[in-house]
């Protein structure tokens, strides 16, 4: 399997809160868990599970995610992660807008 290039932060493009386009690759321990909800107001928020079992909630709808799962969130949509069951890692995608490509 080819690694994807990043630095010490994980970050593999973009910075966050500045670029259209960020990518980040996390890594949370079991029993991690976030105790509130948090948003992003100015950004969509992907997440694809490279390896192992998280659980998000949204809302009253909760998701478990497991390895080639994605799990996205539009701007300011309140979420959190309430369980780790084994340590995941996932890459991160934020949109904070979208490119215009002129043909």
């Amino acid at each position: 399997m080819k690694t994807l290039p990043s630095n010490n932060d994980g970050i593999i493009f973009g910075k966050e809160h500045e670029s259209p386009l960020f990518i980040r690759k996390v890594t949370f321990e079991p029993g991690y868990t976030e105790t509130g909800d948090h948003l992003h107001p100015n950004s969509f928020e992907y997440y694809i599970v490279l390896s192992g079992n998280v659980t998000f909630r949204s809302g009253s709808q909760e998701q478990k995610l497991n390895p080639g799962d994605i799990v996205f969130f539009k701007k300011a949509e309140p979420h959190r992660i309430i369980s780790v069951e084994s340590t995941v890692e996932m890459l991160l995608f934020k949109e904070t807008g979208v490119t215009k490509i002129q043909l």
